[in-house]
């Protein structure tokens, strides 16, 4: 995530924030999407917002408030942009049926 970016969901802007209420309780009673879909114009925030969800989704000990923990594994190699779980896709510079397959 960019240096400026919120690391968790409880630190973003309180419209962005809102968005977090439906993921947030799916998570808890663990009955998740098989996809979320990101869209909106340019700037809303829907890369952190799908980065944070993602980082959540796979902590392993999530705190009471549904925040990652950044202890874990998962959280560190998150953290250092080494995951394997988290594969970022821009359909903005991949934006044909072969980039997005390669």
């Amino acid at each position: 995530m960019g240096k400026n970016c919120p690391k968790r969901h409880c630190r973003l802007p309180t419209a962005t924030a809102c968005f977090f209420s439906s993921p947030c309780n799916a998570i808890r009673q663990q009955q998740l999407a098989q996809a979320f879909l990101f869209c909106g114009p340019r700037g809303v925030g829907k890369t952190t917002c799908a980065r944070i969800l993602a980082k959540t989704i796979n902590c392993q000990n999530l705190t009471p408030e549904t925040e990652a923990c950044n202890q874990c594994d998962s959280c560190r190699s998150f953290n250092a942009n080494a995951s394997f779980n988290v594969h970022e896709l821009d359909a903005a510079s991949n934006n044909s049926v072969d980039d997005i397959r390669n």
